[in-house]
């Protein structure tokens, strides 16, 4: 069988998981609760290459940075042990998205403050973030700061024309791999392996 076949197939199979968790959420909780949210920004293919990626990585813990009504990260609950998601606003919803989905591995926190948020990050282990939380540009250097220990970051809302800040930031950074795939972008420390 070609590599073209087993590709397709493959992403076939994770557009159905992708599929099946949106159409969980949509029919518990209403089209709304996936407003802004990256689990379909950019299409259904553009979703799962991420996936993909991030399946590849075998994350242990995942640290998210803007949890909103907690979709992603319920989508980022199937890929690692632990997400830990973080966000300034409080969303009343999202304990009762992420039993909808079973994400029993999803820890939501909601910050007072940002220095309370670096604080925390600082204090926190991971192998990989996820940021989407504010896209000014100095919100997104502030998030890199303090995460990029890691070495593995991933972010969402890159060459969108309405968040320049995401975009800004990511094209400055003048060390390690930036891979860019809008609406996401990833960086990788120097010396960490990608895929």
């Amino acid at each position: 069988m070609s590599c073209e076949i087993l590709c397709a197939r493959k992403l076939v199979g994770l557009h159905d998981e992708i599929d099946e968790l949106v159409a969980r959420l949509v029919g518990r909780f209403g089209e709304e609760i996936l407003s802004a949210s990256a689990i379909l920004h950019g299409g259904r293919v553009v979703v799962a290459r991420q996936r993909e990626r991030l399946k590849a990585l075998h994350p242990q813990t995942i640290v998210e940075i803007g949890t909103r009504y907690g979709a992603m990260a319920a989508l980022l609950g199937r890929l690692a042990t632990r997400v830990i998601t973080l966000d300034l606003h409080e969303a009343p919803c999202v304990e009762d998205v992420l039993e909808c989905v079973a994400a029993r591995n999803v820890v939501p926190l909601r910050i007072a403050c940002d220095d309370a948020k670096g604080i925390l990050l600082d204090g926190l282990t991971f192998d990989l973030a996820f940021i989407d939380g504010c896209h000014e540009r100095d919100a997104v250097a502030f998030d890199f700061a303090h995460t990029c220990r890691c070495g593995r970051l991933l972010f969402h809302d890159y060459a969108d024309s309405g968040f320049h800040g995401v975009t800004e930031f990511v094209d400055s950074l003048a060390w390690g791999t930036v891979l860019r795939d809008p609406p996401f972008a990833w960086w990788f420390a120097p010396g960490i392996a990608s895929w």
